[in-house]
């Protein structure tokens, strides 16, 4: 699975961060989405989704 994120579609609520922390994080200074990597591992797959 590849994970894409579009900040312009982002909320900044943190509701991705919440469900997968591996896989999102938050711009420091907009707190629009951001991706720490693009393929989760398998674990995070579900979550992901």
């Amino acid at each position: 699975m590849r994970v894409l994120a579009h900040p312009d579609r982002c909320v900044g609520a943190g509701q991705c961060v919440l469900t997968a922390p591996v896989v999102f994080d938050q711009g420091p200074d907009d707190g629009l989405v951001a991706l720490r990597t693009t393929a989760p591992p398998a674990t995070e797959l579900d979550a992901v989704r």
